[in-house]
């Protein structure tokens, strides 16, 4: 057995985890944020520049790898002493700014318009947790049941193209209620990413397919991948959301997942897992096309549920936590369900059980962001309203919008996530083919994967800003272009 058979066995027939391991993951994920922003608030004026880039690293990065690898089967412990680190550092924060305010008892509330941040940051998360998670797979140090499952199951892995069509669809224009445009106008509008996404599909097939590198068709296909189903869901709930108000968007969406999962339960789910000789184009790529259906159905959803967490705004950050927390109460409730009438989580066909357990998962995600800030907003609300920004995952340069000054890890993540998920997935390749990642030790695996992904974030926040100027710079070209040919 050759290398790259290897490797594709090594990520295949794998059954995943419980759903509870992986929301124990996700509060672990969500109580980062706020130590980080803890800690940078005891020493603001010396954590600037690169050195903050190396601050932010540590307290997010390498705590987040050690979850996923060496500490995994310690989570529990990992959780109560994170917790514990926050109110330590928070009361450290807390006896600092009593000292400096002369004694002043004031009280004052934690600013309330935190709902549309908690989900940047969710964003920011995932995407991270992604770029270690595709590298990581790969090598043993990783929980076999973190990783993808073949067919029916749940692995952290699962969570990725599910996760992102949705957080996508949360922040859509949709959904932060901007007027609609119109079909052909939006459809204008939406065709650079589109293609964009689409360049990429092709790109990736085809280095794919020169490269040798391993595949499992049994995630889209033969040909079909990530940016292709990200590019059918773009234009589709574009166009939705155009022709159909918010509310009639998300009836389209359950009708749609509805449908999806009557004609999976009647054999197309049968003929997929076990009769498909993939002897055509379509049946080659059975597995991404049946799929999209259920994406766009959670897209429809996320853009409807979108709404009500902005709405979240004009509510306090107490109010915020409970509602939120309800909601993802009752999606839990129905995955559960669902898992045990219909049929469980599956991935590749994106089925209802899927797409209620991605809803409940990053409701969960900022249900937990909303929980920790209002606990730290009742114990502390002094030094809180002082330091919000740094709490928020904010420094000066990006509260002024000088993102090429600005070195804060999420800060640059919540802007432009694609080229970072393209980034890590061109670096994870090139990794792959020079080392060999499967008789690695967990020593040498950690080191790779904490250098992987501390050279993706400093390339990145480096490189990023020059692109956005450049493409800033092309599109105001195109546009003047227009204009001259109409005049």
């Amino acid at each position: 057995m050759d290398r790259n058979q290897l490797k594709l066995a090594f990520v295949s027939n794998l059954k995943g985890t419980s759903i509870w391991n992986i929301y124990g993951l996700s509060i672990f994920f969500a109580v980062l944020h706020p130590v980080r922003g803890l800690f940078l608030s005891l020493f603001p004026s010396f954590i600037t520049g690169f050195t903050k880039f190396n601050v932010d690293f540590i307290l997010l990065m390498f705590p987040l790898i050690f979850s996923l690898t060496l500490m995994y089967e310690l989570l529990p412990v990992i959780i109560f002493g994170s917790y514990v680190l926050l109110f330590l550092l928070s009361s450290l924060l807390y006896s600092s700014f009593s000292r400096q305010s002369d004694g002043s008892t004031a009280k004052k509330t934690l600013a309330d318009n935190c709902s549309n941040v908690f989900i940047y940051f969710v964003r920011a998360t995932l995407n991270v947790v992604t770029a270690a998670a595709i590298l990581s797979v790969d090598f043993h140090v990783f929980p076999r049941e973190l990783a993808k499952a073949e067919w029916y199951g749940t692995g952290l892995m699962d969570v990725g193209v599910g996760s992102f069509v949705f957080c996508n669809s949360l922040v859509s224009r949709a959904s932060r209620g901007r007027p609609r445009q119109g079909v052909a106008r939006a459809l204008s509008s939406s065709s650079r990413t589109s293609l964009e996404l689409l360049i990429l599909a092709v790109l990736r097939t085809m280095s794919v397919q020169i490269t040798g590198y391993h595949n499992h068709v049994g995630e889209y296909g033969t040909h079909w991948n990530f940016f292709t189903t990200l590019s059918v869901v773009n234009i589709s709930t574009v166009i939705i959301s155009e022709c159909f108000s918010l509310e009639m968007c998300a009836c389209l969406g359950i009708t749609g997942i509805c449908i999806h999962q009557s004609m999976l339960s009647m054999g197309l789910s049968s003929f997929i897992r076990h009769h498909n000789t993939r002897s055509t184009l379509v049946t080659a790529n059975v597995e991404g096309l049946v799929s999209c259906t259920g994406f766009v159905s959670l897209a429809l959803l996320g853009m409807y549920i979108g709404k009500l967490l902005f709405y979240l705004n004009r509510k306090s950050l107490f109010q915020g936590a409970c509602r939120v927390s309800a909601f993802c109460l009752f999606f839990i409730l129905l995955t559960k369900i669902s898992e045990s009438v219909v049929e469980p989580v599956c991935r590749a066909t994106a089925n209802l059980t899927y797409v209620l357990w991605i809803v409940s998962y990053c409701s969960h995600l900022i249900a937990m962001c909303f929980i920790n800030y209002t606990i730290l907003s009742a114990l502390y609300p002094q030094c809180l309203e002082r330091e919000k920004a740094l709490l928020y995952g904010k420094c000066e340069y990006c509260v002024l919008g000088d993102y090429e000054s600005c070195w804060c890890i999420y800060s640059n993540l919540y802007r432009e996530q694609l080229y970072f998920f393209l980034l890590a997935n061109v670096m994870t390749g090139i990794i792959n083919l020079v080392i060999d990642t499967y008789h690695s030790s967990k020593t040498q695996s950690v080191c790779i994967i904490v250098s992987y992904l501390y050279v993706l974030t400093l390339v990145f926040i480096i490189v990023m800003p020059k692109l956005q100027r450049l493409k800033a710079k092309i599109t105001t070209w195109i546009t003047d272009e227009g204009r001259l040919r109409a005049i």
